[in-house]
């Protein structure tokens, strides 16, 4: 499912569109009809990889695999929905048909408990201990499953699991890569969870206000090769005006650039193709924030656009601060970050709004790179899994199920007809699944790495002092962790 998005066929489209989005139909608002039957514009599409490679004829005699799945409401926590009805979503009844083609391929029964993350852990880890096998799958946030395996409740899956092929596209490679720490591979990312999607990152754009401030379009420097900081920069550094004239900038006013606070320096910095921990030669992670000069670069220029440009509004808070603080379906910012899964909290707005990727540091860098938050759901095995092959191969067929079917639903009509509202948009959502960035420092050491760096940079401390106090600590936390994998 490797796409491509060629310059030659967004010049193609941007030219195909007015400035009113001629030549699409549009309620009386002037917003585009969408609807699920809408076809996304032709891309190279790589389907090699597509299928998993398992023996025909599997039955496991109708063995129940248990899975265990973290849930809250920032993302789809749940990998089984075991019954629907007329009410059921699109999406909720291709988790069902796929799961159900599962079990009747492979003759299995799946199970699935969903709670709070701590509630969670603790039966998992609860009925390891005790000898029972009731839950073989634990589902939860990278970082948590990460240490439930340090703490030994769980296998590797590389190495000690039947059929699992990492290298199939249904699983994460950048993201499993940077989990493989000491050449052991106890977590992993993969297509069968939705909750990686959901924690990926975008910007959207008012298509109305760039007219309204005569701004050259995201879209137009995308096409010229040319969407880089500078490109980001001039555009939320050119809006920033006092609505309501009472010469106080609050949230009645309007901003370039909209985000919760601590995350505009790890946006950046991932935007720039930088990792603050980074795996050596012999898979063992290194610190590196404080030797590599372009954290520093990127920082200033934060520094410069974000407060002394004063582009961003600083008074939000929370993952779900577009529905909480809905500036921008207000009119109130021009570009807003979002994750893929609060797609839906603008989809109503009455100004229209591109999709646009993270932009490039430089011209000269050789992709883009887009930040999956930390926090993104993961997978790890039981310790005590009595039927390997039972849960391997339920893996690997329910990522092709997930390929065919799932992901073509959250992604191909959830978001790209339903809530998208052009060709070029649709085409984005693209170019930004390939460009996903996995970073130990947020992914594992979030605590200490991420959360501290995002907030030197709200509470406008020097990074470098800043680098300098967590460094011990981080190290301290690498060291710790690759002792245990070492046992």
């Amino acid at each position: 499912m490797k796409r491509r998005i060629s310059i030659f066929l967004l010049l193609a489209l941007l030219c195909s569109m007015t400035a009113g989005c001629g030549g699409e139909t549009g309620d009386e608002n002037g917003i585009p009809e969408q609807t699920v039957e809408t076809e996304p514009a032709e891309t190279e599409e790589d389907t090699s990889a597509q299928v998993d490679e398992l023996p025909e004829g599997l039955d496991f005699g109708g063995a129940t695999i248990g899975i265990a799945s973290s849930v809250n409401v920032h993302f789809h926590g749940y990998m089984d929905v075991a019954e629907y009805d007329d009410s059921t979503s699109v999406l909720d009844q291709s988790i069902y048909n796929r799961n159900r083609n599962v079990e009747e391929r492979l003759n299995v029964k799946i199970v699935e408990i969903t709670d709070g993350s701590d509630n969670v852990e603790r039966t998992f880890k609860n009925t390891i201990t005790a000898g029972d096998d009731s839950y073989q799958i634990f589902h939860g946030a990278d970082r948590v499953v990460f240490n439930v395996g340090l703490q030994g409740f769980l296998l590797d899956m590389a190495k000690d699991m039947p059929y699992i092929n990492l290298e199939k596209e249904y699983w994460y490679a950048d993201g499993n890569e940077v989990l493989n720490l000491g050449g052991k591979q106890m977590v992993v990312f993969g297509e069968m969870s939705l909750g990686t999607y959901d924690y990926t990152h975008l910007l959207a754009f008012n298509q109305d206000l760039i007219r309204e401030y005569g701004l050259t379009s995201p879209w137009d420097y995308y096409a010229e090769d040319n969407w880089t900081f500078d490109s980001f920069g001039t555009l939320v550094t050119s809006v920033y005006d006092d609505l309501d004239g009472n010469g106080t900038m609050d949230e009645n006013d309007r901003y370039g650039f909209h985000t919760r606070q601590g995350f505009q320096f790890p946006l950046m910095y991932t935007a720039a193709g930088l990792k603050t921990v980074e795996l050596n030669s012999d898979g063992y992670p290194e610190f590196v924030a404080p030797s590599n000069q372009v954290f520093s670069d990127v920082y200033d220029w934060c520094t410069t656009v974000f407060y002394d440009g004063n582009a961003w509004y600083k008074q939000t808070n929370g993952n779900d601060f577009l529905t909480k603080s809905p500036m921008f379906q207000e009119n109130k910012m021009l570009i807003t970050d979002m994750t893929f899964f609060y797609v839906g909290a603008v989809r109503d707005m009455v100004s229209d709004f591109g999709i646009i990727v993270y932009p490039k540091y430089t011209a000269e860098q050789d992709r883009y790179y887009t930040w999956v938050e930390g926090g993104a759901k993961a997978l790890g095995i039981s310790l005590i899994t009595q039927n390997k092959e039972a849960v391997g191969a339920l893996l690997e067929a329910m990522g092709t199920e997930s390929l065919k079917n799932v992901i073509p639903t959250y992604y191909e009509i959830n978001l790209k007809a339903k809530y998208s509202r052009d060709e070029i948009s649709s085409q984005m959502f693209d170019v930004i699944r390939e460009s996903r960035s996995f970073d130990l420092g947020d992914t594992v050491w979030c605590a200490v790495v991420r959360e501290n760096m995002g907030n030197a940079f709200r509470d406008k401390k020097p990074l470098a002092s800043s680098l300098a106090t967590i460094e011990k600590a981080v190290n301290t936390k690498i060291e710790e962790a690759m002792k245990v994998l070492a046992d």
